[in-house]
């Protein structure tokens, strides 16, 4: 018994998830391994993700390899939510630096 499983029992009690409620069980898996980046970083959250997917599949209703899919969606949105920030936050600032420093 590892953390995985042990962690995978105490979630699947607590979030609800039943087969056939396909929009809120999508939401409570994105919610959850949002939850896990945060908690174990985003590299560990595969780690701890995959070990509880095929019960998450049994108790969702969705095949495995959905399971696993969404755990790549969350990566892909975390992506892209860094991207949008260094676009929109970092670009600027260190135009701003690096005109302070004299280099424009």
């Amino acid at each position: 018994m590892g953390l995985g499983r042990e962690l995978s029992k105490f979630l699947l009690s607590v979030i609800p998830l039943s087969p056939g409620a396909t929009l809120s069980n999508y939401l409570a898996l994105v919610g959850l391994t949002s939850s896990l980046s945060v908690a174990a970083t985003a590299n560990g959250a595969p780690a701890l993700f995959t070990p509880m997917a095929r019960e998450i599949s049994a108790s969702t209703g969705f095949d495995l390899t959905t399971v696993i899919m969404v755990q790549s969606s969350d990566s892909r949105r975390c992506f892209y939510t860094v991207a949008v920030i260094s676009v929109v936050v970092v670009v600027p600032l260190n135009f701003l630096w690096w005109k302070l420093l004299g280099q424009f």
